[in-house]
């Protein structure tokens, strides 16, 4: 498996948790309870940017990873901070953190505190997850009722952690924000039209289900708070006061360019939107 540079990535973290408060749950099933909310409560604000790279550990155990998606403040004085993530995935078996302290000395010290991992060290680290993968992919077939390749998985696990594919060929089709236009590639998002979780696996390294987006574009789009029909004028939510457009970017004649290849996956996004 070659190194994987993932640009997108801006920190990747080590977040503890006791054992004591699985009481007497296996990994599997601990595994599995983080699949299905895509949420976790936690003691501390881990104090890190969106797309950080969240390593879930256990003990001497790190048994998955999700790309965080942010942070709230509850009124829980023992769990206060509401941690959201997505592109989950299951380590089978675990990772031992010894593997880790490994390449970064410094990573795994400490239990109760988030440690970021040593930037120098990124590409080695995200090396060993990605490997674990590869060694576990029956498990992981079985798990996710999808059957891959080896080829296709490689694709999978690089596009779950980072979606460097597809985010390279959504830069080169696009080039700016479809909505705005910016074009500073640092500060634009490969936004999924139908979201990974949704989708099957064409569907997910398909660079026409995305758009690029700037931060707040992709926040409106990826919560539903924003659609487009087929003939790219925008749709906004009535929870969107007019008052907003102008910070926001956006008005009611907002139209952006949309492939034909693209509709279905608008349709799927319209009838979210929808529901919303």
């Amino acid at each position: 498996m070659k190194a994987l540079y993932l640009d997108e990535i801006p920190e990747i973290r080590l977040v503890p948790f006791s054992r004591k408060g699985f009481r007497s749950r296996t990994i599997e099933e601990i595994q599995e309870d983080f699949r299905n909310d895509s949420e976790v409560w936690y003691t501390k604000n881990i104090l890190a940017p969106k797309n950080t790279l969240l390593l879930f550990r256990t003990e001497g155990l790190v048994f998955a990873s999700a790309l965080l998606d942010g942070v709230e403040k509850q009124t829980d004085e023992k769990y206060p901070y509401h941690i959201f993530y997505r592109d989950y995935i299951a380590f089978n078996p675990p990772i031992e953190l010894s593997e880790l302290t490994a390449i970064d000395k410094g990573f795994g010290k400490g239990t109760r505190s988030v440690r970021i991992l040593d930037i120098r060290f990124r590409n080695e680290i995200l090396n060993l997850l990605t490997a674990s993968q590869m060694q576990s992919l029956p498990e992981q077939e079985n798990q996710q009722s999808f059957a891959l390749t080896k080829t296709e998985f490689e694709q999978v696990v690089k596009s779950r952690i980072g979606q460097t594919q597809f985010r390279s060929e959504l830069l080169h089709r696009d080039k700016s924000c479809k909505i705005c236009g910016l074009n500073i590639s640092e500060l634009l998002y490969a936004s999924h039209i139908k979201p990974w979780k949704d989708c099957d696996n064409e569907e997910r390294l398909d660079p026409n289900n995305g758009f690029l987006l700037c931060s707040i574009h992709n926040d409106l789009f990826d919560k539903r708070l924003i659609s487009f029909k087929d003939n790219g004028r925008i749709i906004i939510s009535n929870t969107i006061t007019q008052s907003d457009y102008s910070s926001l970017g956006i008005d009611s004649e907002t139209k952006i360019e949309v492939l034909s290849k693209q509709r279905k996956y608008l349709i799927w996004h319209r009838q979210m939107f929808d529901k919303k």
